[in-house]
């Protein structure tokens, strides 16, 4: 109910008991059977009535406008299925407690996700249906007011800060590798970069320069342990420069490791360390590789003062995984508890785009510019995750360059 009403709409309301209906105000009636007085009626599942996690088994339906599942039969309900049980369903991440298959970094699995099983994934399904009950409530003289609009928001994860300054070992193991296996036009771009003096990875400028007027966020990843933790040592003068120089334009963020999951402890070290290097309180989060596990990763957040995370998104797809393009709090389903942890779903990445989904530059904007139109109809937000190693032709991202201003013009 916060969700839908005060967080989306700003709008009050109260949960009563049926005796306890007044004659003034707006009633929305939470039953199967019928009711004299009420106003508008949604059905009721059971799903919230419910004090156990189950696989539930959901189908869908296509009645009206759009696709929709807990549905019920009532005759005497405005909707043909359980909007409350719905939202609350897709929000919590029910399926994620539900099922436990996983992919080859441990992650949760998409194919497991019934907004994927019915190809749901490139619509925020949650918010047209909230759409869809602001339409209808409005129809019937209640002014539900669209309070947001479309808003872009650019995320930067800052896995390596650069390809070869202050590494001379590895760019050597790397020039190494490249003759070896005859690599020879990436042998001849490094070694065009080490003469120029012009890091592969350091696009600070570009990024600084594109994103002066546009609020974004930069993640640090904070831990040095190969081979998926491949930052700089975060003692190096150069990663501290960079740190501050970030910090003083943009907001920033820790970048939890890939070992995170397994080791939570280190999640408030890597935050701690962030925050000494920045002189900056340090609230923001998206775990490495989008690797997390509920309940416990986000427990875990909330335990070392995160109040921000920003990992909701499935790593080899675009879309929606929670439904949704707008933040909402986590509820810690277990524990049947509501938290102050804020959730910013993102619905686009680079990586997922190129190496996950193999597509080109072009294709690319094209898949970007549908997921657009489904957030503009929605007045949410597009969070879209980029790297800086992404610019970098000499590692496959030759006219990437032009996917990344294809969506910052989408501020404009």
């Amino acid at each position: 109910m916060d969700h839908i009403f005060v967080h989306r709409y700003d709008i009050r309301y109260e949960i009563l008991a049926v005796a306890n209906i007044p004659s003034d105000g707006y009633t929305i009636y939470y039953g199967n059977d019928s009711h004299p007085t009420a106003d508008y009626s949604i059905p009721r599942s059971g799903l919230l009535d419910e004090r156990s996690i189950s696989t539930q088994t959901l189908s869908v339906a296509h009645d009206i406008d759009m696709p929709y599942t807990f549905d019920v039969v009532s005759s005497a309900a405005s909707l043909p299925f359980d909007l409350f049980a719905f939202v609350f369903y897709h929000l919590s991440r029910y399926e994620e407690y539900a099922s436990s298959a996983v992919d080859q970094h441990d992650r949760w699995s998409s194919d497991q996700s019934w907004i994927v099983k019915n190809e749901l994934i490139l619509l925020p399904i949650v918010d047209l249906w909230i759409e869809y009950l602001r339409k209808k409530l409005q129809a019937e003289g209640i002014l539900l007011p669209k309070t947001k609009k479309f808003k872009l928001l650019p995320t930067i994860d800052i896995d390596m800060p650069y390809a070869y300054r202050d590494r001379p070992m590895k760019s050597l193991l790397a020039l190494s590798r490249d003759l070896l296996f005859g690599r020879f036009s990436r042998v001849q771009k490094r070694i065009s970069a080490l003469r120029s003096n012009k890091d592969p990875f350091d696009e600070y400028s570009y990024l600084l320069d594109r994103l002066k007027e546009i609020d974004s966020l930069f993640f640090f990843l904070c831990r040095w342990a190969p081979p998926r933790d491949e930052n700089y040592h975060v003692d190096h003068a150069s990663f501290k420069e960079l740190v501050t120089l970030m910090n003083e334009s943009h907001d920033i963020g820790v970048h939890p490791s890939y070992q995170s999951m397994e080791q939570p402890e280190l999640i408030s070290a890597e935050k701690k360390i962030l925050s000494v290097i920045s002189k900056a309180s340090i609230f923001r989060s998206r775990f490495h590789f989008l690797r997390y596990r509920l309940p416990r990763s986000y427990r875990v957040l909330i335990d070392a003062g995160i109040t921000e995370d920003h990992s909701m998104m499935y790593p080899d797809r675009s879309g929606f995984r929670a439904g949704t393009c707008h933040p909402f709090y986590w509820y810690d389903l277990e524990r049947e508890e509501t938290t102050d942890l804020t959730i910013h779903p993102s619905a686009i990445m680079d990586v997922t785009l190129k190496d996950y989904m193999s597509l080109s530059p072009a294709q690319a904007i094209s898949h970007i510019d549908e997921i657009v139109a489904a957030v503009r109809s929605v007045d949410g937000t597009l969070s879209f995750i980029w790297h800086n190693s992404s610019f970098s032709e000499i590692h496959g991202w030759a006219g990437w360059r032009s996917v990344f201003g294809h969506l910052l013009s989408l501020s404009e």
